[in-house]
């Protein structure tokens, strides 16, 4: 087995999956007494990446869109509240690249009936 899936997260899921340390949940089947026929077991599922297990719409959401930025978001517009940076630095580079353009369209969007 890969050396990459020998360090475990018991009974969590970490939410800060990297390529290092890759995601493990730690599920326990149901299990019956040790005088019964059935016998006890448990089961590890292996999640290497969660990006793997998202579509990459969702998996946008989780991630700054700044431009050239793939960390994972702490922040989110105030104005149009659609779009996610990982910082304040992040937040206001975009904005005066490309974002002070979008945003009101974006709030326009929200507001907007369906």
């Amino acid at each position: 087995m890969d050396n990459t899936y020998k360090k475990i997260y018991s009974e969590e899921i970490s939410s800060t999956s990297t390529e290092e340390e890759p995601m493990v949940i730690d599920r326990e089947e149901p299990t019956t007494s040790s005088n019964s026929s059935s016998k006890e077991f448990k089961s590890k599922i292996w999640v290497k990446d969660l990006r793997e297990m998202m579509d990459a719409d969702i998996y946008k959401n989780w991630i700054c869109q700044g431009e050239n930025c793939n960390i994972a978001i702490t922040t989110i517009c105030n104005k149009c509240k659609m779009v996610r940076y990982c910082s304040d630095d992040c937040q206001q580079r975009d904005w005066f690249k490309k974002h002070a353009f979008d945003c009101d369209e974006l709030q326009n969007q929200i507001q907007a009936p369906p």
